[in-house]
């Protein structure tokens, strides 16, 4: 392409990120920055959404410091992977002060800053996560309970699985298939760990 904006280098960054392809998305990041191509939030996502699963700390607190710089760093777009960078990275503090500080957290935060910290080896963090957003009167939903539904198998917390498959009776969520799954799951993991 003669003419390359930020729009055709976050399609990219995008792409590349959706095949596995991290090591181009964190190269791409760089030349952007290289060439003074002005950097707009998606192709910061891409950018965090690779160190993360590359387990690249410095690189992600790289982009953090960019992120920063450019007064982006508490949108939510670029606040909730950064979250998840940091997580992945073995950060949880860190991770975990991000989100006490995102403003406007909805329930799609909640459910991504659980599943964070469920999926990286964290169950005890997103129980106590799910517990602060039912404390802050946050319905859970369909991803909400798909997330901590394993996590009860993994710390055997019998009491609380069985809340949540009440709770999703009633909401009629038991029937979706992430959450009938994530049900199954737990039952078999904690006859299994019995």
């Amino acid at each position: 392409m003669w003419v390359r904006d930020n729009v055709s280098w976050g399609t990219m960054m995008a792409g590349y990120a959706h095949n596995g392809g991290f090591c181009q998305v964190l190269e791409l990041f760089n030349h952007m920055k290289r060439d003074n191509v002005k950097i707009n939030k998606v192709s910061i996502v891409s950018a965090l959404m690779a160190a993360a699963e590359m387990r690249d700390l410095e690189m992600g607190k790289d982009i953090h410091d960019f992120a920063i710089q450019q007064g982006i760093n508490s949108d939510i777009l670029v606040a909730t992977p950064l979250m998840t960078m940091y997580a992945k990275c073995g950060e949880l503090e860190k991770a975990k002060k991000l989100f006490v500080r995102l403003q406007g957290r909805d329930v799609i935060a909640w459910s991504t800053a659980i599943a964070t910290f469920a999926q990286s080896g964290h169950p005890e963090e997103a129980l106590s996560l799910f517990r602060d957003m039912l404390k802050n009167n946050l319905k859970p939903n369909r991803v909400t309970l798909a997330s901590v539904l394993p996590v009860c198998a993994e710390v055997l917390s019998v009491r609380l699985g069985k809340s949540l498959h009440c709770y999703a009776i009633k909401s009629d969520i038991d029937f979706d298939v992430s959450t009938g799954t994530a049900l199954v799951s737990m039952c078999w993991l904690m006859l299994i760990k019995a």
